[in-house]
């Protein structure tokens, strides 16, 4: 027996107050569906919406991208890590140039 738990992605919704954290009532599409906020995209694996680096968030219902955090009110890559093109958070690689010092 399988049963859908309410406010899910994609589950049917009158308002976003049926929907759980970092989901709105889509009322655009007949019947309204559950969706991902704004900068918030569904990871089906974790069956929750994430937020993009940039994305607002709330430290206690943040959901960010892998290597994310929410700081000051929005999703953003943390230490050491960038985002790409793809809104992923990934490492940078910072070249190290050996300085030579020439006495003339």
């Amino acid at each position: 027996m399988c049963f859908l738990l309410g406010g899910d992605y994609q589950t049917p919704c009158d308002s976003s107050l049926d929907c759980r954290a970092n989901l709105v009532c889509n009322k655009t599409a007949s019947p309204s569906f559950c969706s991902c906020e704004a900068h918030y995209q569904y990871h089906p694996s974790l069956r929750k919406c994430r937020g993009d680096p940039g994305a607002v968030c709330d430290r206690a219902t943040a959901e960010c991208v892998d290597n994310a955090e929410c700081r000051d009110g929005a999703c953003e890559c943390s230490n050491q890590f960038v985002p790409d093109e793809n809104k992923i958070c990934g490492r940078t690689f910072k070249k190290f140039f050996p300085l030579f010092i020439l006495f003339v």
